[in-house]
Parts: structure tokens; C-alpha cells; sequence
């Protein structure tokens, strides 16, 4: 199954993003741009979803 990494500050998207693709892949999540870069590495997704800017 084809890894996504969904990456996002709000957890409302992650969840919406998560219900509407969690059939067809298999989901990890990121809240922020650090943990996505220690998800990348450790869970090798084949893509990532992420937003355009991530606030600090």
C-alpha cells in the first residue's frame, strides 16, 4: 500500500484529508515541519500532502 505523509498545523485537515484517503493509503501524519522531517526518515513515504505554509 502506498505510504502519504500528510503534513499540517491544523489538526481539522489532517483528520479531512486522512478520512477521505485512509482506503486507498496508508496514512502518516505531521503537525509540523520538524516532525514531518524525522516522519520522512523514519517512515519513508512514497508522497507527501502538506499545506504552503506552516505557522511557527
Amino acid at each position: 500500500m502506498t505510504k502519504v505523509l500528510v503534513v499540517d498545523d491544523e489538526e481539522v485537515n489532517i483528520k479531512l484529508i486522512e478520512a477521505m484517503l485512509n482506503e486507498e493509503y496508508e496514512i502518516i501524519t505531521a503537525q509540523s515541519g520538524s516532525e514531518a522531517l524525522n516522519k520522512i526518515t523514519e517512515d519513508k513515504p512514497d508522497r507527501t500532502f502538506n499545506t504552503y505554509q506552516i505557522s511557527s
